[in-house]
């Protein structure tokens, strides 16, 4: 995290009239990601979750991971809901008020890429084993379920 981080402050701080000046930071994040990151990402395709899969089916959790998702985006629709606040409230002084605006721009990027990925999880993996297994009767019955929740009143509480 900590590389991409310094790859974020990299790609935030580069001047399109001078993107050179950003190079050694961005190459570091090529470098990063090309014999760090996606090594790592193959090993554990290879390795990790072929010992993890039989044993998530045995005890639980698959949807666990699903379930992941739902709290980060919770904790990222709050951190944005409290930026915002501060932000609208005024009186920031102005070096703080560009600190809270890049960081509600940081955590709205993050809340696409990361509602991106979940929906595809969803669309791709989830919905589909829904549709060959479950009767049209039964997948209607969680539609209207979903329905049925989103109207609770502590919903979005």
């Amino acid at each position: 995290m900590q590389e991409l981080d310094a790859l974020e402050a990299a790609v935030e701080s580069i001047d399109p009239a001078l993107p050179e000046a950003s190079g050694a930071a961005l190459r570091r994040g090529v470098v990063f990601l090309r014999d760090d990151l996606r090594p790592h990402a193959v090993g554990e395709e290879h390795s990790l979750y072929p010992a993890a899969e039989p044993l998530i089916k045995k005890h639980g959790g698959a949807v666990a991971l699903l379930e992941m998702a739902h709290l980060y985006l919770d904790d990222a629709m709050a951190r944005f809901s409290l930026d915002v606040g501060r932000l609208l409230d005024g009186g920031l002084p102005r070096q703080e008020r560009e600190a809270v605006v890049a960081r509600v721009r940081r955590t709205v990027y993050t809340l696409k890429a990361v509602l991106s990925l979940h929906l595809r999880e969803e669309d791709e993996v989830v919905l589909p084993l829904l549709e060959q297994h479950l009767s049209e009767a039964e997948q209607e019955e969680i539609v209207r379920l979903m329905h049925e929740q989103r109207k609770s009143p502590d919903v979005g509480a």
